[in-house]
């Protein structure tokens, strides 16, 4: 089915787009859970440690200037606290 669609992919996103023009995002999502379309809003990378889905793994450090993110799989050995200073460098390094 998508050989198929390949070649006229174009028209099916100008015919999505004509549609999609006419709702507003809220409209727009709803249609396509209502018909099983995978979709997603686009977040910046600001807002992202305030939706809940993210915000409830713990991966954020928002006590910094900036807001800072700690990596997402759970490894053994490191721990989910807070992510503390760099590490000085010894005096064999110049």
């Amino acid at each position: 089915m998508a050989k198929a669609r390949k070649p006229v992919a174009a028209a099916i996103n100008q015919r999505i787009a004509q549609q999609l023009q006419a709702l507003d995002s809220a409209q727009a999502f709803a249609l396509l859970e209502q018909h099983d379309v995978p979709a997603a809003p686009v977040v910046e990378p600001a807002a992202v440690s305030e939706l809940p889905q993210f915000a409830q793994r713990g991966k954020f450090d928002t006590g910094a200037a900036i807001t800072l993110v700690r990596y997402p799989v759970p490894m053994a050995g490191m721990h989910s606290g807070s992510l503390g200073p760099a590490p000085e460098l010894d005096n064999a390094r110049t």
